[in-house]
């Protein structure tokens, strides 16, 4: 699918006639094979952007993906590869009101029956404005082995958003030489409670955080890793975010460090960019 020209979705009178938990595709890859989306301008859609589904080998190069304008509550993600393998996100340029890349596994008990994680991702030399790349919040199939790489976040954050009835993995993820500008307060933000859409049978508790690299950042925000899981249902448990490490990463005047519910975590050559150290604040 690739050309110069426009897919221009519904926007507003499409959203108006969708619920939150059942919205509208512009570019749905579901069950396939070899699929590429090439070159094309991605405009307004009612839901989401280019959605990959139980798909392999997809590629996404060289588009230019605009939902900022999206109607407000009818999210307007960009690029969501969902129980996918072996999907590509190459010189792209996503300008989104929600998420812009959002690998994704299914969403509570259903998609951890189902089973299909989303492995092997790679985004390289993009940048994603406004609205904040994540994994998740619908990790129920695992998620593991992505890549970000060379890209700018422009104006925006990534985010890990998971909760107690998600259930599955996230693990072995990699983000390397990559700008921040622009920056709202925080840029890394590993959120376990994420009280999003939890009106569903829960699968089984928790999702495994583990094996996260973060390599020559700069630009930064703060960076919050919070590991306590049931916090939006009552105490937090006691399970843990494993094995993170940041190396060579330039945080902005005044931003620091927040950690809670956390296990071997390693920070080397972390600074702001007046050359002070960051606040590390552990609960």
């Amino acid at each position: 699918l690739y050309g110069e020209g426009e897919i221009r979705g519904g926007g507003d009178a499409l959203a108006l006639q969708e619920s939150y938990d059942h919205r509208s595709r512009l570019v749905l890859i579901q069950n396939c094979r070899n699929v590429a989306v090439m070159g094309l301008h991605l405009t307004y859609p009612g839901g989401w952007t280019v959605h990959p589904l139980y798909s392999d080998n997809v590629t996404g190069w060289n588009l230019w993906v605009e939902s900022w304008d999206a109607p407000k509550g009818h999210s307007g993600d960009g690029f969501d590869p969902d129980s996918c393998s072996n999907v590509y996100l190459v010189n792209s340029v996503l300008h989104t009101w929600d998420n812009a890349f959002a690998p994704k596994s299914g969403r509570g008990l259903e998609g951890y029956q189902i089973g299909r994680p989303t492995r092997h991702l790679r985004a390289v030399g993009c940048t994603f404005r406004r609205g904040a790349p994540c994994i998740g919040s619908e990790v129920s199939g695992g998620i593991e082995d992505i890549v970000i790489r060379d890209s700018k976040f422009d104006g925006t954050q990534f985010q890990f958003r998971t909760n107690d009835g998600r259930g599955a993995f996230i693990r072995n993820f990699l983000m390397e030489d990559v700008e921040f500008t622009r920056n709202s307060s925080r840029s890394i933000y590993v959120w376990t409670s994420c009280p999003y859409r939890n009106n569903f049978p829960k699968a089984p508790p928790y999702t495994t955080c583990n094996d996260f690299v973060f390599r020559n950042l700069t630009g930064c925000g703060s960076i919050i890793i919070e590991g306590g899981f049931g916090l939006t249902n009552g105490l937090a448990r006691q399970f843990y975010v494993h094995n993170v490490s940041f190396d060579n990463v330039q945080l902005t005047k005044g931003k620091n460090i927040e950690m809670q519910y956390c296990d071997n975590v390693q920070f080397n050559n972390v600074r702001r960019a007046d050359g002070t150290q960051p606040t590390y604040t552990l609960t």
